[in-house]
């Protein structure tokens, strides 16, 4: 089996890519990346790639300067350009980098693929260099293992789930935090993907790949409303799950929603507490889905009301005020101030600007009530998180 490593930074052609690869009995997706330095990060750290199927025009590190890099370092994986360009200069670039073929975005297809993965494939044989072991399938022992773990209602750990984290292969050490994902609206996916269920779970493990991979971490699809990331930090899972809420919206059509577990330091602790975890997560309801995306697209807003909240999600203010009380613990304007002040936090720290503009940037008419919200949740002055 030969492991591929995605790399581009449009989450539409990675989904396109999987999906035609999905049918390639002699290959498989590892894993996927945004652009050329997130990719050769993943490479370096995992050098049992054999095929980089990359685009040529991407933020940070294009393509080109990926393979030139991959050059330099005597790596031998096989590349495969994509490119939105029919620009000859580009092409030969591309093969003076070690490229083993070229194709145009727009003549991508399944045939297409295939006899390309095969001549690849031939090449590689013919340099003597053998495809990387896969163990039966990580995926399908990672399935085996959190599967035979959710059965644990008793808190009994089954004898063989060493045996089964083992055969896992999980490229992460103890310490590490997870986090369990699900659809917001399990029945509305149901009906929408009812025969396709495979399909939504393929394309939303693609999707977290893009996020989690670059953090170092790992994700795993264990059904269609279940989905498990495995980071080193609790901060950098709730950035991924950022960037990842925002790409479901715009390429899935869905809403999802995190529970993060405690800090694990054993297989011990993760048999003990994933499974609680897990049956304490319950799904909101379509009106809550709906209002946590209308707050988390419009919070920079000044004049966000619950009213506007309301309206798009299809309730009166009352209904929703109840209802969201209930299923969260906490309130509609509770729930915009943390979600305000969690991006106020991620500027004070990756970003130059004063106190007052991210005020502005974050929803707030004022600084004086951005300070004082800003304490409420985290203890600190936002000017006390710079030193």
């Amino acid at each position: 089996m030969y492991k591929i490593l995605l790399v581009d930074d449009e989450p539409i052609i990675i989904l396109a890519l999987r999906k035609m690869l999905r049918n390639f009995e002699t290959v498989t997706v590892q894993a996927e990346c945004a652009n050329g330095s997130e990719a050769l990060t993943y490479l370096n750290a995992h050098p049992d790639i054999d095929i980089v199927i990359t685009d040529v025009d991407m933020p940070v590190m294009t393509g080109l300067e990926l393979a030139e890099e991959l050059k330099k370092q005597k790596k031998q994986q096989s590349l495969i350009f994509l490119s939105s360009y029919s620009n000859f200069s580009y092409a030969r670039r591309a093969f003076q980098s070690g490229a083993c073929d070229y194709i145009l975005k727009t003549e991508m297809s399944e045939t297409k693929f295939r006899v390309l993965l095969e001549t690849v494939i031939q090449k590689r044989i013919q340099a003597g260099l053998q495809p990387s072991l896969n163990t039966e399938n990580n995926k399908k022992w990672r399935q085996c293992f959190f599967q035979s773990l959710l059965k644990t209602n008793s808190g009994q750990i089954p004898g063989n789930i060493q045996e089964l984290y083992d055969k896992s292969a999980f490229t992460i050490s103890f310490p590490y935090y997870f986090m369990i994902l699900r659809p917001g609206d399990i029945p509305q996916v149901y009906s929408r993907y009812k025969g396709r269920l495979q399909e939504f779970e393929a394309n939303t493990e693609s999707l977290l790949h893009q996020s989690v991979t670059a953090a170092g971490g790992i994700c795993t699809a264990i059904a269609f409303d279940h989905y498990c990331v495995m980071l080193a930090s609790e901060l950098k899972l709730k950035d991924c799950f950022a960037a990842f809420y925002d790409t479901a919206w715009t390429y899935l059509d869905t809403g999802f929603e995190k529970k993060i577990g405690p800090k694990i330091c054993s297989l011990q602790d993760f048999c003990n507490i994933y499974p609680k975890t897990a049956s304490d997560f319950h799904a909101y309801s379509r009106s809550v889905v709906r209002a946590r995306r209308y707050i988390n697209e419009n919070f920079r807003n000044t004049t966000l009301s619950l009213s506007d909240i309301a309206d798009y999600s299809e309730v009166s203010k009352n209904h929703l005020s109840a209802t969201f009380s209930k299923e969260t613990g906490e309130t509609v304007l509770d729930y915009i101030a943390r979600v305000r002040i969690d991006a106020a936090r991620k500027l004070l720290i990756g970003t130059d600007l004063l106190i007052f503009e991210i005020a502005e940037k974050t929803g707030y008419a004022n600084t004086e009530t951005f300070c004082r919200v800003f304490k409420k949740f985290t203890g600190k002055n936002p000017s006390r998180i710079r030193q």
